[in-house]
């Protein structure tokens, strides 16, 4: 059975017909409950010809177009990407597929083994496809050190680090299959095959980029003198806690103090029956992370392979768009939006390079 009858076969209004030239509304619809929202007509076009071609539903997630920032060209460029399982799907519905051999492993000695038992990553895996017409079994190998992804430290993502035997295995099925039947797969890669690619990439424009502005070093601010200077001041004392909160984010004890200091000055304000705003100062300490929200952030980054604490910090700093040295110090509202942001790259099938991203961007620096 071909890609194309597969396709005319599906059912319901997501159905792809073969012979279609545009998305529906109806489809359209559900590519921006994917994120494709964003995504111009042109590339959309290209997503449809490789679903058609390929036979591959998008909307059963086994094709994905990912959107990836071009700092160059300042825009998002999206490519098109394959679950292993739809590239599976394909070969399956191919009439020549005859099953899979392996996959095996080898350490530096080259011995392949069926099981990987040894500890740390093996240095290649080999997965051999059998095709009918084919006298011999097409064999693809991958080299780890090709594909693995590492952080900005040089240590290897969570995922590398815990799964790498069975990653480097994906990335050499996914070889095989596409060497065994290139008409159906030509240019359909996986996420495990891009990680590495897009991590150097990323990483890359990570370095080329203009350095942001860096915030006042702590120690050039005489926190003692800026009290007394502010002293019975509420808005003197407003900025200062502000800017407390953007030099030293994890010092509490400072925050408290400040905050302190203005509440003080508000109820002499109002004392003295001077027309004083004194809820601006006591009201300033936005109210930090509930202990639901911190597991829950927590559950929902480990359902996505990120359980390393290191790689939890760099994908929230990623998500709130700075360091972050303990989750503990998350502001509720920036505690909600990672839980809402989760979701979404969750929901669109992009969590994952999004974790690849922050790993490869994000260096925690303090920690708990």
């Amino acid at each position: 059975m071909t890609g194309k009858e597969m396709v005319t076969r599906s059912a319901g209004s997501l159905a792809l017909d073969p012979a279609q030239t545009g998305w529906t509304e109806v489809q359209r619809a559900a590519l921006v409950q994917l994120g494709l929202d964003d995504a111009p007509d042109a590339d959309l076009a290209v997503f449809l010809h490789f679903a058609q071609r390929t036979g591959l539903d998008p909307f059963a997630r086994q094709l994905y177009m990912i959107a990836r920032w071009d700092s160059q060209a300042r825009r998002n460029k999206y490519t098109i990407q394959a679950a292993i399982d739809g590239l599976r799907i394909v070969a399956e519905r191919h009439g020549q597929y005859g099953g899979q051999v392996g996959p095996q492993w080898c350490g530096p000695d080259g011995v392949w083994s069926d099981v990987w038992l040894k500890k740390g990553p093996p240095v290649a895996a080999r997965v051999g496809v059998i095709r009918k017409d084919w006298s011999q079994v097409m064999y693809a190998t991958a080299h780890f050190g090709e594909y693995s992804v590492t952080k900005s430290g040089g240590a290897l993502t969570s995922m590398w680090q815990g799964k790498g035997a069975l990653m480097i295995a994906k990335c050499a099925e996914a070889l095989a299959l596409r060497k065994a039947f290139p008409q159906d797969l030509a240019g359909v890669y996986t996420e495990e095959e891009m990680a590495q690619a897009d991590a150097v990439q990323a990483e890359a424009e990570r370095q080329s980029a203009p350095e942001p502005p860096r915030r006042e070093q702590p120690e050039a601010i005489d926190w003692d003198a800026a009290l007394a200077e502010a002293a019975g001041d509420v808005a003197a004392l407003q900025k200062l806690y502000n800017m407390a909160r953007g030099v030293e984010p994890n010092n509490a004890a400072l925050a408290e103090r400040i905050a302190a200091a203005g509440k003080a000055a508000a109820q002499a304000a109002e004392a003295s029956a001077e027309p004083v705003d004194a809820d601006v100062v006591e009201d300033a300490p936005e109210p930090r992370a509930t202990e639901k929200q911190l597991t829950a952030i927590a559950a929902a980054l480990g359902e996505h392979g990120v359980k390393d604490r290191e790689d939890r910090l760099a994908v929230v700093s990623f998500l709130v768009g700075a360091p972050i040295g303990t989750t503990k110090n998350l502001a509720r509202s920036e505690a909600a939006h990672v839980l809402d942001t989760v979701a979404r790259f969750a929901e669109a099938g992009q969590m994952a390079d999004a974790v690849r991203d922050a790993c490869a961007a994000w260096t925690p620096g303090v920690t708990a």
